[in-house]
């Protein structure tokens, strides 16, 4: 695949995916005009504390189904039964960490009830099997559709909080969960057939077995499990820990300066989904100049987008956080511009994991995951205390480019064993 087709595939994703955006960003951007500032933050960390979960519990299977489902060498069938297993065990232990987190938070969350009523979403959300099968099958449109039925309920929602027909927080966690589970559902509803083809849908969690018959399998669920685990948790632990540091309100804040900073992560978005099947084909077929090709290309494309999103928000950032926020806190402007130059070069890698897991650097990308994580965590505490939402926002653009620079230059020097 050349830049053209990829840049196109990708155009064909972003499509369906830029609807969804726009809906979810928008009813976000609704509640923080809508909702209190200190009822604002107090939503976006419940739900940063459910996405914690999901982050610590989801092995992303999906990701297990791209890369040996395509491979011949493997049966389809197990690693299906695999990813499905995983999802379930995946749900299992999301009960049991909510569980942990709702007894030890329970005070601090204030009885921590709307905590259980927006953790009805992590059993949807363990979907690794119907994402795999969507990107399996070049049915990406299913992934879309799912993410457009979640953002146009949320938007609904938000629109009567907005006109005043619902005014508490509650309801507002309870539509956005509703508007989580009926994508899910349309998902798992579309995946189906694909999977009836090899065996019933019951069938596949009967034989454990499958795991110990297949070890490359196992194997790389299980390192790779740590691998994303180690990375999505940390993304919302900023949120969480803005809340107990510093304040509510700063946490609303922050949370709309990494809205605005999502709008990239979204234009993005679709060539991150597109990029990874293709990289496991050049790879399978010894194409690695090809792929190199690619790459620069793409750099050289996401580079140009990057620049003109920071020269974005060093010209508009002021004014945008002064239309949607109520209460501005001490230096959040500063806060903005560092915390999207660090997403920006990110983003301009953004193919830097998915080129890592693809090369086979499970282990490597888990050691600087974890080691990485730690160093975020000390940050996030020490800078917290010391500047509030300056360090918050310093730690997290660190963290954000030595990530994606560590797997770059490991990738760069294992692709030398492709030529």
């Amino acid at each position: 695949m050349n830049f053209q087709k990829f840049f196109h595939l990708s155009k064909r994703f972003f499509a369906g995916s830029s609807i969804a955006s726009v809906c979810t960003f928008s009813a976000i951007l609704l509640l923080s005009k809508s909702l209190s500032i200190s009822s604002f933050g107090y939503f976006i960390l419940i739900q940063a504390i459910v996405y914690f979960i999901e982050g610590i519990s989801f092995s992303q299977s999906w990701q297990l189904v791209v890369k040996f489902g395509l491979n011949k060498k493997y049966n389809r069938l197990d690693v299906i039964k695999i990813a499905a297993i995983t999802d379930l065990m995946n749900i299992l232990l999301s009960a049991v960490v909510l569980l942990i987190v709702f007894f030890s938070f329970k005070d601090f969350l204030e009885g921590g009830k709307l905590l259980l009523v927006y953790a009805v979403i992590l059993p949807f959300r363990m979907n690794g099997l119907w994402q795999g099968v969507a990107r399996l099958t070049d049915k990406l449109y299913l992934i879309n559709y799912q993410l457009i039925i979640a953002g146009i309920v949320k938007l609904i929602v938000s629109f009567l909080v907005f006109i005043r027909v619902i005014e508490q927080v509650e309801w507002v966690l309870v539509g956005f969960a509703l508007a989580d589970i009926l994508g899910a559902i349309y998902l798992a509803k579309a995946g189906l057939p694909f999977v009836r083809k090899y065996c019933s849908f019951l069938s596949l969690f009967e034989n454990l077995k499958v795991f110990k018959l297949n070890p490359d399998l196992t194997r790389f669920i299980v390192i790779n499990h740590f691998n994303v685990t180690s990375v999505l948790s940390i993304r919302y632990l900023d949120e969480i820990l803005i809340a107990r540091l510093v304040s509510l309100e700063s946490l609303a804040v922050y949370k709309l300066i990494k809205l605005i900073s999502a709008f990239l992560s979204k234009v993005i978005e679709p060539m991150y989904i597109v990029i990874y099947p293709e990289i496991v084909k050049l790879l399978s077929e010894g194409d690695s100049s090809k792929l190199k090709e690619l790459l620069i290309q793409i750099t050289k494309f996401t580079s140009v987008i990057a620049l003109l999103f920071f020269t974005f928000n060093a010209l508009a950032g002021e004014t945008v956080l002064n239309y949607f926020l109520t209460v501005r806190v001490y230096n959040d402007f500063i806060a903005m511009l560092i915390y999207v130059s660090g997403i920006s070069i990110n983003m301009m890698f953004f193919y830097a994991h998915p080129l890592a897991i693809a090369v086979g650097l499970e282990s490597y990308v888990l050691k600087v995951n974890l080691t990485l994580g730690i160093i975020y965590l000390v940050l996030l505490v020490l800078l917290g205390n010391w500047l509030g939402l300056l360090g918050i926002a310093l730690s997290s653009a660190l963290y954000s480019i030595f990530s994606v620079l560590l797997r770059l230059d490991a990738s760069n020097k294992k692709m030398v064993c492709y030529e």
